[in-house]
């Protein structure tokens, strides 16, 4: 362990390299002497930080050399670990791989794994992730890059029980063990409120996200060095008190947890309402209803059916929740990994496994409106879909429109010159059957809207059903036909 009385303090002249102080976040242009990460305004605010910067304080170097990849689709970074059983964070190296098209998985390993058997098989689930993208202490510092925090504990319940006894320990001492692991020993001892903030269980890793895709994948990864990256985690940590105000949302189970555990489909479950997946972009189809939801992979998922039965990583609900249907959209992103017109994003191609989908304002969603939006998507507006794009309909750029509206109304013009000089030969009696047809061709205009007979069905003949009242039609229409009473008294989505 490093002595305080080592470090020194290096006084940096360009102003382009203050940063905030560690401590108090003032701007300043004081840093580590040893790791150069941690930054301070004074000597004495480096001082009162020192008991927590010298668990991390490294030089900024994760033990030993990167593991060598195995193949050119993987990489290495640099993430915080907080072994439960250590009494500090270490850095290590974290292995990622490369799926196309543009995106990465991060690759837990045995990381996270409570059990000796779940170290060995490398086959666990890990659904609890959190995202810092400000310090809590101080909002107006906007971090350059997401700090995941990833573990197996769901916050849900405090290590303390009502009678304010540490249900950690046995009436013998003995240290206990919980579903989530034991209690994490490096962030307790690194908590600058331990038995006020909340006492995290089972093993913890921190890893930096730089950017992400369109549907919230992490895209870039960045190496973490402690110092500042430290501060902010535990800042975040800190802000964290019991209890932990809990979310009902969904889990949609993959063909593998439905045929060989015999989970439900979709299955009420609860998250933190801190959940890093409150802050992912809602699903295109689920603003156009204005029921914005979003839904994210659960980690260690497709790891632990990768291996099983053919067909039991597919989700095929989440895919078809994920359709493209904003109307600007250039089908030339989707190759690169964006949305296509009717189609998801290609980060769904690949083997989905189990999914977690909330309702984006934090409100209760149960597993019948996950099932009617799942039917919705794919039974329903698949058809109207497929119609559109069959008939053959593509969409042009705004200055050939502009060119052929020009070129129509120069025709239209000389045709309402060549009717003009017809009509005037014709009775005033005519006038009766002139309203007909003036009724005829404001009805021929508004088909006209949605149909251009060299042209096809435009994008708006899918978007007219992709509206609250036609998903509320097919939600009452979906409970007329269920033949269990329970499914049949479901409320709205809307209620």
């Amino acid at each position: 362990m490093l002595n305080f009385h080592s470090l020194t303090l290096s006084d940096d002249t360009d102003d382009t390299d203050k940063k905030s102080c560690n401590e108090c976040g003032t701007v300043g242009a004081l840093h580590c002497g040893i790791c150069d990460e941690a930054h301070y305004c004074s000597y004495e605010c480096q001082k009162k930080a020192w008991p927590t910067h010298k668990q991390n304080c490294n030089g900024g170097q994760a033990s030993g050399n990167p593991p060598p990849p195995t193949d050119r689709k993987q990489g290495v970074v640099r993430a915080i670990y907080f072994n439960p059983e250590a009494d500090s964070p270490g850095l290590i190296w974290l292995r990622y791989t490369r799926i196309f098209p543009g995106y990465v998985s991060v690759d837990l390993g045995s990381v996270l794994a409570l059990t000796a058997e779940e170290a060995e098989s490398q086959e666990y689930e890990a659904p609890m992730w959190f995202d810092i993208t400000h310090d809590t202490c101080f909002e107006d510092v906007s971090l350059p890059y997401t700090i995941r925090v990833h573990g197996r504990d769901d916050l849900s319940r405090a290590i303390t029980d009502n009678n304010g006894e540490n249900e950690d320990y046995d009436s013998e001492g003995e240290e206990q063990d919980h579903e989530e692991g034991k209690l994490n020993k490096a962030i307790r001892k690194l908590s600058q409120m331990p038995g006020w903030a909340h006492d995290w269980k089972g093993p913890v890793v921190v890893y930096g996200i730089k950017d992400f895709t369109v549907d919230s994948h992490p895209k870039q990864l960045v190496d973490l060095k402690g110092g500042d990256d430290l501060r902010h985690l535990m800042n975040f940590v800190n802000s964290i008190t019991d209890p932990v105000k809990m979310v009902s949302c969904v889990r949609v189970n993959c063909n593998g947890d439905v045929k060989e555990k015999g989970r439900p489909k979709f299955e009420r479950i609860e998250i933190p309402a801190i959940h890093a997946i409150f802050k992912q972009a809602p699903t295109q189809i689920s603003e156009h209803i204005e029921l914005p939801v979003a839904a994210a992979r659960i980690p260690g998922s497709v790891d632990f059916w990768v291996n099983g039965i053919t067909g039991s990583t597919m989700n095929q609900a989440i895919k078809f929740m994920y359709q493209g249907c904003n109307r600007d959209i250039d089908d030339k992103d989707f190759m690169t990994g964006g949305y296509g017109w009717g189609f998801a994003p290609r980060s769904w191609d690949v083997p989905t496994g189990s999914c977690i989908v909330v309702r984006m304002d934090k409100k209760p969603l149960l597993p019948e409106h996950v099932e009617v939006m799942g039917d919705y998507c794919h039974d329903y507006l698949g058809v109207f879909f497929q119609e559109q794009m069959e008939s053959g309909f593509e969409e042009r750029d705004e200055d050939d429109e502009n060119e052929e509206d020009a070129e129509s109304d120069d025709d239209a013009e000389n045709d309402d010159d060549a009717k003009n000089e017809e009509d005037d030969g014709h009775d005033e009696g005519d006038e009766s059957d002139g309203n007909d047809n003036d009724e005829d061709d404001d009805n021929d205009e508004n088909e006209d809207d949605e149909v251009d007979e060299d042209n096809g069905l435009s994008r708006d003949h899918v978007l007219k059903e992709i509206t609250k009242d036609k998903f509320e039609e097919y939600f009452q229409a979906w409970k007329a036909r269920q033949t269990n009473p329970a499914k049949r008294g479901i409320v709205s989505p809307y209620a």
